[in-house]
């Protein structure tokens, strides 16, 4: 069996945005949007993630953590795919420098080469009997990201020389 570390993802940085997405009691919510694509073949069916958290770093600052919606990704291997995947921050969670930066009104808000990781639990059903389950965390290329940015459709489907990757660091 292939290990799961072997999966391999593209990342398209100019595909991670961050979308005002209303108001209620107070809150601020938004939604980040990203587009994750596994690059890696084998025989595996069926992988996908669970439990998905989404880290954005700006140096050593927290921007912003995100439990994404749905709360698993699934991963043909089999050919390239492209996933969109969201989540909701409130505005209180972050710092107000963070809010200033990126988490505005206004369009143009945006912070440069965020360091990105992704965690969650991979499980692979390729083998008979009870499904593999993997804890993993993989860092991504610094991507930046931009709020209030209108993204009507995947950027990366022009350009095939922007992909970023994202390696696998924990299991």
């Amino acid at each position: 069996m292939l290990h799961p570390k072997k999966l391999q993802l593209n990342i398209y940085p100019s595909d991670v945005i961050v979308q005002r997405y209303g108001s209620t009691g107070g809150y601020i919510y938004y939604v980040f949007r990203s587009y994750l694509e596994a690059i890696s073949h084998s025989d595996r069916a069926f992988i996908y993630y669970s439990n998905i958290t989404v880290k954005l770093i700006d140096g050593t600052e927290r921007i912003a953590e995100f439990n994404m919606t749905p709360s698993s990704i699934s991963l043909s291997l089999q050919e390239d795919q492209e996933y969109v995947v969201y989540g909701h921050v409130h505005a209180e969670e972050v710092s107000n420098v963070t809010v200033a930066k990126l988490f505005t009104v206004e369009k143009g808000g945006e912070i440069k080469d965020a360091a990105m990781t992704l965690e969650g639990l991979i499980t692979d059903n390729a083998e008979e009997g009870m499904p593999a389950v993997y804890r993993a965390t993989y860092n991504c290329e610094p991507v930046d990201v931009k709020s209030n940015v209108k993204l009507p459709e995947p950027s990366s489907s022009n350009d095939n020389n922007r992909k970023w990757k994202c390696v696998p660091s924990v299991f």
